[in-house]
């Protein structure tokens, strides 16, 4: 496993909040009481974008690229418009691992976002294929670098973790992970302002105690990482993975699930999801991309 730890300087940044179809804004501790936080001066607003399952291939089952690549386009035009501070990729890049054509078909549009914007990103299972194997997980870290991330924005940490180690159950590794992320976040804490994860599984779509699934990960692993999050002035979760749009908390924790930049499923629709973080508060809005 590879992981990125950087700290970057602020870009400043304009908010622009559109019509969207879900709606959260978090303006709480969760973990520290008001008289654990020294004062502060106020914080420049940090502006994030995240996208989710662009997936190259999935519209047309692998036959060709051109609606997955036009979605792609018109988020990453969306991308440049508003110009973030940072962008995430919530995983699935690709639908079929390691399919070198799909991921030049990526890097083709990816490479249009402009140059000062960062783009980070997690890998999903169909980036290191069913059972995330060594191989799969070498052959990702040789195309995107790393498969887990840690920065600081404004104060702000912010993580992005492997949620293949977690749901396909690779103990040994997902284990190192869980080690480094406990190390991670309990020096955000120190920081004293919220700490973010971005991973591709969510940990729970709708409700906490909801049955396990294809789309979510264990309930024994929900509580294993909802403690250490709790723990560490965690304030939220955003994956993707679902390819539809859900919005959720537990514990004051919030679990966003970013829709896809691809083919949705059910009642959902393509679409990226915006972001703006405070001190220690966020508001996030999901945008359909029909509507750019």
């Amino acid at each position: 496993m590879k992981d990125v730890t950087l700290s970057l300087l602020s870009l400043v940044s304009v908010a622009l909040m559109l019509s969207c179809s879900s709606q959260l804004a978090f303006s709480q501790d969760v973990n520290e009481s008001p008289s654990n936080r020294p004062e502060q001066q106020q914080q420049k607003q940090i502006t994030a974008i995240f996208i989710a399952d662009t997936q190259i291939g999935y519209f047309d089952s692998n036959k060709s690229y051109t609606k997955d690549s036009l979605n792609l386009e018109l988020a990453v035009s969306k991308i440049n418009q508003i110009h973030p501070d940072f962008v995430v990729v919530n995983g699935d890049m690709i639908n079929s691992s390691g399919s070198k054509k799909q991921l030049e078909c990526f890097w083709s549009v990816m490479s249009k976002v402009s140059p000062d914007i960062p783009v980070w990103y997690v890998p999903g299972n169909h980036d290191v294929g069913n059972g995330t194997k060594d191989q799969k997980i070498e052959s990702y870290i040789n195309e995107f670098g790393y498969d887990r991330f840690s920065f600081t924005l404004e104060n702000n940490p912010f993580i992005g973790i492997n949620s293949c180690l977690i749901k396909d159950e690779r103990i040994e590794l997902e284990d190192e992970q869980f080690r480094w992320l406990k190390r991670a976040v309990k020096s955000s804490l120190k920081k004293k302002n919220a700490t973010y994860i971005f991973c591709h599984h969510p940990f729970f779509i709708k409700k906490y105690d909801e049955n396990i699934t294809y789309s979510n990960q264990s309930h024994e692993n929900r509580d294993k990482y909802w403690k250490l999050f709790k723990d560490n002035g965690v304030d939220a979760v955003f994956a993707g993975h679902v390819h539809n749009d859900e919005v959720s908390s537990h514990d004051g924790i919030g679990m966003i699930t970013v829709g896809p930049v691809s083919k949705a499923l059910g009642d959902g629709v393509s679409g990226i999801g915006i972001c703006t973080f405070g001190d220690n508060d966020f508001e996030y809005e999901y945008i359909y991309l029909k509507d750019l």
